[in-house]
């Protein structure tokens, strides 16, 4: 079943300046960024056998990478400001899933920490799947910041409902395994503010996907639960 996207109005003259401004600001960023992650690698190359310089410049190719994906959210985020269309097609969330699982995993490897998922299987959703792809990074990223070492963030997605019946939705929970609920859901950007802008991102993508996006607090991390409709 093809979902139309939500209604939406059009952005204000404000919006679509805003939205102008960070276009500019993104592009200004990305070259001189992209230059400095180049040269970097370089070096990487250049000083092989020299573990001490080599362990500086991969923690400086690490922030440049970081300083790039913040880069790109704000490059979503500029899209959402000038009102561009969102792109709504039938997407694979599963495999969308699977495949933030692995480069989180593989990002997050260095900092002792492990991204599992479990979602079923040929799971479809209507919607942009670079943005979802997006927002579940981000709020991955977010419950990593306050991890420990050796800790599993783990992402479990819950089906509700027939596919044709109102209400039903798809439900992907992020968090600390082992974790416990112990309050009441709340604002996401209340909770995890700290995580950098991603969180409000993931929020933003969940609002032109026609679903939500709240926190779930625990004994350590909040969990976060991203709510889609089906």
């Amino acid at each position: 079943m093809t979902v139309p996207p939500p209604s939406s109005s059009p952005p204000s003259a404000d919006d679509s300046r805003r939205g102008e401004v960070l276009v500019r600001t993104v592009h200004d960023l990305k070259n001189p960024l992209a230059v400095v992650r180049s040269a970097l690698e370089w070096l990487e190359v250049e000083l092989a056998g020299r573990d001490d310089a080599l362990d500086a410049v991969r923690d400086a190719s690490t922030a440049a990478s970081r300083l790039l994906s913040i880069v790109d959210d704000l490059a979503a985020l500029a899209r959402f400001e000038r009102g561009d269309a969102v792109q709504h097609q039938t997407l694979e969330l599963t495999a969308i899933i699977a495949h933030v699982t692995a480069t989180a995993s593989a990002r997050l490897e260095p900092r002792g920490l492990t991204v599992t998922s479990v979602a079923p299987l040929g799971l479809e959703k209507n919607g942009d799947g670079e943005l979802l792809a997006r927002a579940l990074d981000a709020l991955i990223e977010a419950c990593a910041r306050g991890a420990s070492p050796g800790a599993c963030i783990e992402l479990v997605v819950h089906v509700t409902g027939d596919e044709d019946a109102a209400g039903a939705c798809i439900a992907i929970e992020i968090g600390q395994r082992g974790t416990v609920a112990t309050g009441p859901e709340t604002d996401v950007l209340d909770t995890i503010g700290t995580g950098g802008v991603g969180p409000y991102l993931a929020q933003e993508v969940a609002r032109v996907h026609g679903g939500s996006l709240v926190v779930i607090p625990t004994s350590t991390m909040p969990r976060a639960l991203l709510r889609l409709p089906r």
